[in-house]
């Protein structure tokens, strides 16, 4: 019994211990390739929309009428053009 445990120990450790760690190696590669690159990059585009905003939101009543009356004319403008 102890020569079959042995022999299992041993193509366990050479077989089945090998085949994990390739397994797991990949999966670390899938995760810092894809995973990480998807969650990084989102965060980037986050992070770029939030400059954007910071500087467009004056905080001031007048720009943004000046610019909800812009929008309306320029969508105003497509439908009697495009229509």
């Amino acid at each position: 019994m102890e020569q079959i445990d042995d022999w299992w120990t041993e193509f366990y450790n050479r077989a089945g211990l090998r085949g994990m760690m390739r397994v797991a190696g990949g999966s670390v590669w899938f995760d810092r390739s894809a995973i990480d690159g998807v969650v990084d990059g989102t965060a980037v585009g986050v992070r770029r929309v939030g400059r954007t905003t910071t500087g467009v939101q004056t905080g001031r009543l007048q720009d943004y009428l000046a610019a909800a009356v812009l929008l309306g004319l320029a969508v105003f403008a497509v439908v009697w053009f495009a229509g």
